[in-house]
């Protein structure tokens, strides 16, 4: 009898632990979901907003002087 109560009060445990890890599965899911589409737009949103600077003339890499120390770096260094 001990043994049987030790199961079904695993048992319970158990599928409630199952009960807990589906919704925050679900919730991680759909946070991942939100954060991609988030990072799409800010890239998007990036992009355009550069796009516009260099229309309006305002992205030139001779204002800026760091802009010749990165010239001829590769990736690897």
């Amino acid at each position: 009898e001990s043994l049987d109560r030790t199961r079904e009060e695993y048992r319970k445990k158990v599928e409630k632990d199952e009960e807990e890890l589906s919704i925050v599965l679900g919730r991680l899911m759909r946070n991942k979901k939100i954060l991609k589409q988030a990072d799409k737009r800010a890239k998007m949103k990036a992009a355009c907003l550069k796009s516009e600077m260099e229309a309006a003339g305002e992205l030139g890499d001779e204002d800026c002087p760091a802009a010749d120390a990165i010239v001829g770096l590769s990736p690897a260094v």
